[in-house]
């Protein structure tokens, strides 16, 4: 995934770079440099936008990031 389809994901998602960095507990600086293509976009970060476009549970998730509610910490139950 370039940084430019890594952008329109998160875009389509109506997701910001802070919410998903927060979400995937990594710093702001990393996701925006995935975004830029300053570094590849690492295979976990796509599979985590696959998910959240294909499951339904996750729009809920989404719906509460665009309220500004912050991203969930998520237990490997709720995986």
């Amino acid at each position: 995934m370039t940084g430019r389809e890594f952008r329109a994901a998160l875009e389509a998602l109506g997701v910001s770079q802070r919410w998903l960095a927060d979400a995937l507990g990594v710093g702001a600086r990393q996701v925006n440099r995935w975004a830029s293509g300053a570094v590849p976009v690492p295979r976990y970060a796509v599979l985590v936008l696959t998910l959240l476009d294909h499951s339904a549970g996750a729009r809920a998730v989404i719906a509460e990031a665009r309220r500004g509610v912050a991203a969930p910490a998520m237990s490997l139950s709720q995986q």
